[in-house]
């Protein structure tokens, strides 16, 4: 059936978000298993030392069945943290991509690209490569209110929880974050001979957030909290690349 509607090409040739989830998951589970075996040979030990009474041992492996026990909840207590954050993320990556395929099949969609370049890794969230040119999506996907300036070194959220209570969370300025992302991206092309303007924008995806940075340097980041204005951001420009200009970028971001 010809005519119908196309999408952007979305390449997924990085380790996503999920994928980090669940290699977590297998990591915490193989720590769960050594930890177990060596608390339950510690108790071994422990019970013998009692059974024999020699209670300078039974406290030695007591202290140390006790100490595997509460490792293993600290580990865990990290990786419930952590899924919670990195679900939010991918949540908020997924929505974005699912967005920028409104673009048509001259566009490609890079999630989580990792550049290096020298001394620089970058993680990106999502770098978009098309005709009208090369841009780096920084998401975001907070709740409450978001506030700062462009040249602060972090912003501030603010949230309510379900008993009213406000509080404020400071977190690294995305402004800054997908400006380093640049430098990196940067650095990638000019070493494949490619030089081209890299535009960034931040892109808040939650629908409660309500973000107010101030650009106060002159920082050319957008902004960003739709949709809409997203896909207008990368399509309402001139055309800078061909097909094949297009190509070399792509394989130089992503690797053999």
């Amino acid at each position: 059936m010809s005519g119908g509607i196309t999408m952007a090409v979305v390449h997924n040739k990085f380790e996503s978000i999920n994928d980090k989830i669940d290699n977590n998951k297998q990591q915490l589970f193989k720590t769960y298993i050594i930890s177990l075996a060596c608390a339950l040979v510690s108790f071994a030990l422990m019970y013998l030392s009692a059974y024999l009474n020699n209670y300078f041992f039974f406290i030695v492996f007591l202290a140390i069945t006790i100490m595997f026990v509460v490792s293993w909840y600290k580990k865990l207590a990290a990786y419930r943290v952590q899924t919670s954050i990195n679900s939010v993320g991918a949540e908020g990556e997924e929505l974005a991509v699912t967005y920028l395929k409104i673009l048509d099949n001259n566009y490609h969609i890079i999630p989580n690209a990792i550049l290096n370049y020298v001394e620089k890794r970058s993680e990106t969230d999502v770098i978009v490569v098309g005709p009208t040119g090369v841009f780096i999506v920084e998401v975001k996907n907070y709740k409450g209110f978001i506030q700062g300036n462009t040249s602060d070194h972090n912003l501030v959220q603010i949230k309510t929880d379900n008993y009213g209570n406000s509080f404020e969370k400071p977190f690294y300025n995305p402004v800054k974050q997908v400006g380093t992302h640049r430098y990196t991206l940067n650095g990638v092309l000019n070493s494949n001979g490619i030089n081209t303007n890299i535009n960034i924008c931040v892109f808040f995806t939650n629908k409660e957030a309500c973000v107010n940075i101030v650009n106060d340097n002159g920082s050319d980041c957008a902004i960003i909290t739709d949709y809409h204005t997203l896909i207008e951001y990368i399509r309402n420009r001139n055309v800078v690349f061909n097909a094949d200009e297009i190509d070399s970028i792509i394989n130089s971001i992503i690797p053999n």
